[in-house]
């Protein structure tokens, strides 16, 4: 008799796990696209003197499976199972957020807030970081000689984002990444294009946004951001430690909507 369905062999074909737990086929099947273990697919007794199909059943098992995110009671409607419950809930807009300033770049900050509150915090306590627009034209000194980091709030309508830079003398590089504070699925919809010229040459990146949940020294390190060496940048000096950055957010086109 299957552990889900209660059903048995001569209704459902069964899979024979080695851990001793019998499993339908079909249940299997449901449980693999839920991508949860055999334990958390819950068991679905039917009513007597219902017709019990694999249809029903499924759509019983994945309803019973779908949870609420745990921060239904701040206004989430999403429900979701498993692996794919536990990613959103990192990613999940109406979570707690800490001074991005602080994770990325060692400020001095312990505030601790929600989405709404996040521009209001920089523009109260860290005004300096909040100039950028969607689009700029950015003079920028640079030292090659330690190690720097920076971080930039944007607003674009009504959505936030985070422009990073980081610059290490060790490795002779220096780093941007552009973050979308939300969800990975809704940040895909935005790209960003950075651009660092002179009065001849020019050398431009365009890069797909990443969601703010992830480490944006995650992001520096698989290659998945704007990079320029030292050499590079010394080729494209404006003036003495000084290069011309464009800098823009824009709309991924080919993003599916």
């Amino acid at each position: 008799m299957c552990v889900h369905c209660l059903l048995k062999s001569g209704l459902f074909d069964i899979n024979l796990p080695k851990n001793g737990r019998v499993e339908a086929r079909f249940c299997t099947k449901i449980r693999r696209s839920l991508r949860l273990k055999s334990k958390e697919l819950p068991t679905i007794r039917p009513r007597a003197g219902v017709n019990f199909s694999r249809k029903s059943y499924g759509s019983f098992t994945i309803e019973a499976s779908l949870q609420d995110c745990k921060y239904k009671y701040r206004g989430c409607k999403m429900r979701l199972a498993g692996e794919e419950l536990e990613t959103h809930q990192k990613q999940c807009r109406f979570r707690w957020y800490r001074c991005e300033g602080r994770k990325f770049a060692g400020w001095d900050c312990k505030w601790k807030g929600y989405y709404e509150d996040v521009m209001h915090h920089f523009k109260k306590i860290h005004p300096e970081r909040t100039y950028m627009k969607v689009e700029n034209v950015i003079d920028m000194s640079v030292s090659f000689d330690s190690d720097s980091y920076d971080i930039e709030l944007i607003r674009k309508r009504n959505r936030l984002f985070w422009f990073k830079h980081r610059l290490l003398s060790e490795e002779r590089a220096a780093y941007w990444v552009c973050q979308y504070v939300g969800p990975q699925d809704e940040a895909v919809s935005y790209c960003y294009e950075v651009v660092i010229s002179d009065d001849v040459r020019k050398f431009a990146v365009t890069e797909l946004c990443h969601t703010d949940a992830v480490d944006a020294n995650e992001i520096y390190e698989s290659g998945k951001c704007v990079v320029v060496t030292f050499d590079q940048m010394k080729s494209l000096m404006t003036g003495p430690g000084e290069i011309q950055l464009y800098f823009r957010i824009k709309r991924n086109v080919k993003a599916k909507r």
